[in-house]
């Protein structure tokens, strides 16, 4: 239908139906038609699926809605739709939580981190960056991962932005110009200056900014790192060069410099936020990293506008639903 415009969301929905094609095939008796694919053979493979996961885990909804989208779309192009709708639309009329995992509700709880979970985080990610420093790193890949987790905790930054980083998108000659603006300047995990101050504020750490490309919606922007953020980004090129890793990708899959996929990059996600005791596959994946860093940058009293520009963010119902979780009743628990 020619509406899957990346790569990576092309091998993401092609992984789903492959799996649910190999294990229909090895049922008994096989599911060969898709006819025969109905909702209680779909509702089976959801479970089958679930049991691989942890204990006490199970598909995010997100992850359920594009399993019955892609069904449901097949089976209505090949009119192979079981009687009474497709097997997708039975399944989730059963299964509200999935049904409505896609719509953009004015009251929907934005995904994100508590205050100890971000803390926690912030621990695992400190201790790869030690042992980076100190030439104990396991894998390289360990100090790859939670500079990924850095990028979106602290600038903002989503999954798809990490990916498509180049090393010459962090490229320390973008913040010289950027402190050229002046000493009042904004920047996250700090209050914005107050105007009338004539103060300074404290540079306890090279301030580094990342240009981020173009991504779907979102236009090419530049977003300033967290102090921490811009160690742990540091301590990353640093190895990256001493590896000796060829090529333009900033988070690279392979020491030979292949691009990070989607699929790859959501594990290496979820084991970070595993290692900090977080839901690793609960819904929102690590876009709650981006989630938390904008709120965290409104609850400290930086402008709307302000963590439009540093997020890329083009459309005002964005703002306008963190303001509106921002705003929520404060009896409310994160």
């Amino acid at each position: 239908m020619g509406r899957l415009h990346r790569r990576s969301s092309q091998a993401v929905y092609a992984a789903m139906w492959g799996a649910l094609a190999q294990w229909c095939l090895g049922q008994t008796p096989a599911v060969r038609q898709l006819v025969e694919l109905d909702s209680a053979t779909l509702a089976a493979f959801v479970a089958s699926r679930e049991a691989l996961l942890p204990p006490g885990e199970s598909l995010t909804p997100r992850y359920a809605w594009r399993l019955m989208s892609l069904v449901r779309r097949v089976q209505t192009w090949a009119a192979a739709a079981p009687r009474g709708g497709t097997a997708a639309d039975l399944l989730m009329a059963a299964r509200p939580e999935v049904r409505l995992a896609n719509l953009q509700r004015s009251n929907e709880a934005i995904e994100h981190l508590g205050t100890d979970e971000v803390r926690r985080l912030l621990r695992v990610i400190g201790h790869q960056h030690r042992l980076a420093r100190q030439g104990r790193l396991a894998r390289w890949q360990d100090l790859r991962n939670v500079t990924a987790a850095a990028l979106q905790l602290g600038a903002g930054l989503g999954p798809g932005d990490v990916r498509a980083l180049t090393c010459r998108d962090a490229d320390p000659a973008l913040s010289p110009r950027h402190a050229a603006t002046g000493s009042n300047q904004a920047w996250p995990d700090l209050p914005p200056p107050v105007a009338d101050s004539a103060a300074t504020p404290a540079r306890t750490a090279p301030r580094l900014w990342v240009r981020v490309p173009a991504n779907g919606n979102a236009p090419t922007h530049e977003a300033p790192l967290a102090p921490w953020a811009t160690r742990v980004l540091l301590a990353w090129l640093q190895l990256r060069a001493q590896l000796g890793i060829p090529g333009d990708w900033l988070l690279p899959s392979t020491r030979t410099g292949k691009p990070w996929g989607k699929v790859a990059q959501y594990e290496a996600g979820c084991a970070v936020l595993g290692a900090a005791d977080i839901p690793a596959r609960a819904a929102g994946g690590s876009f709650r990293l981006r989630h938390s860093f904008a709120l965290r940058q409104l609850e400290r009293g930086h402008a709307p506008d302000t963590v439009a520009r540093w997020l890329g963010v083009s459309d005002p119902a964005v703002m306008q639903r963190y303001l509106r979780w921002q705003q929520r009743p404060r009896d409310a628990e994160d």
